[in-house]
């Protein structure tokens, strides 16, 4: 998956250390932490380049443990680029929310934020060490742990793909559409692509099935609200879940009375169980950043 989202012009390099530690993480969300860092990379190295990605035991003793895990064995994540890197500026904003050096239209901003909430969640460290022109490593510092992981809610929730259930996707940001496509395909969703609005309206007027359309609430030409108002002129059943990344939801609330929203940043696991929530009404309320809005 990784090397099908950074391209041809990317040469990906693994090296891995042999006996890791275990460590306990939600698997699917470490892989899109990691599909996010890569990403980052891909766009840091317009001309393509080299990326490395490395990983290690580090003892407890070792001096240049970040402070958050200080005093613990951890297995080290890092992943190096031969890009544009970061000046000491841009590293210090690097993990806030919806903060971006991309141009608008190429990118949310939320990609390193979800990378940094991971980690934490994790009981882990990330840590970034760059200069312009030099490129940049990313490390994710992931304590050892002797805990067996808990099993995926993914598992469960694949249950509900079984029966052909078809989802359309409709988001602006190429990198954000990929990422939800290829989660719910693992699932065993069918899923159908459209860049904007009007593109996914042409899908649903050449009769293409639908059961679920997941789309974004803020993008260029028609935002998420107008697509789906048009939508239901011809499939007034048609079931509907929200992305955002907005914090300050007031200004959408009048919108979308009554529908399923998934808050951004979100991991494969929630969702799947607010695909699950959007297509299962009785089910609804399981995901912590899933929000139910209801007329009072």
């Amino acid at each position: 998956m990784l090397r099908r989202s950074i391209g041809a012009s990317v040469e990906v390099t693994n090296v891995l250390a042999s006996d890791l530690w275990p460590v306990l993480v939600d698997v699917s969300q470490i892989e899109t932490a990691l599909l996010n860092v890569a990403l980052n990379a891909r766009d840091a190295m317009p001309g393509g380049g080299d990326l490395v990605i490395e990983t290690a035991n580090i003892s407890a003793k070792d001096k240049e443990l970040p402070a958050e895990v200080v005093g613990q064995d951890c297995v080290l994540v890092s992943l190096r680029d031969t890009g544009t890197g970061m000046s000491p500026e841009v590293i210090e904003r690097a993990f806030e929310p919806f903060f971006t050096t991309k141009e608008i239209g190429k990118g949310t901003g939320l990609g390193l934020s979800m990378v940094f909430g991971v980690v934490r969640q994790s009981g882990g460290a990330v840590r970034i060490r760059s200069r312009l022109r030099e490129g940049t490593t990313v490390q994710i510092y992931l304590p050892r742990t002797i805990e067996v992981k808990a099993p995926s809610p993914r598992a469960a929730l694949k249950l509900a793909a079984e029966e052909e259930t078809h989802v359309l996707v409709v988001d602006d940001d190429p990198d954000v559409r990929w990422i939800i496509s290829e989660d719910l395909r693992q699932i065993g969703y069918l899923v159908t692509e459209a860049d904007s609005g009007r593109a996914a309206l042409a899908i649903l007027e050449r009769g293409d099935p639908c059961d679920l359309m997941i789309a974004d609430l803020v993008m260029n030409g028609l935002t998420g609200v107008d697509t789906v108002r048009l939508a239901r002129r011809t499939r007034p059943d048609l079931k509907v879940l929200f992305c955002s990344g907005y914090a300050d939801m007031s200004r959408f609330e009048k919108d979308i009375i009554g529908e399923t929203l998934l808050k951004k940043p979100f991991g494969p696991d929630s969702l799947a169980e607010a695909v699950h929530s959007a297509l299962v009404p009785a089910t609804q309320g399981a995901v912590d950043n899933v929000v139910q809005l209801r007329t009072t």
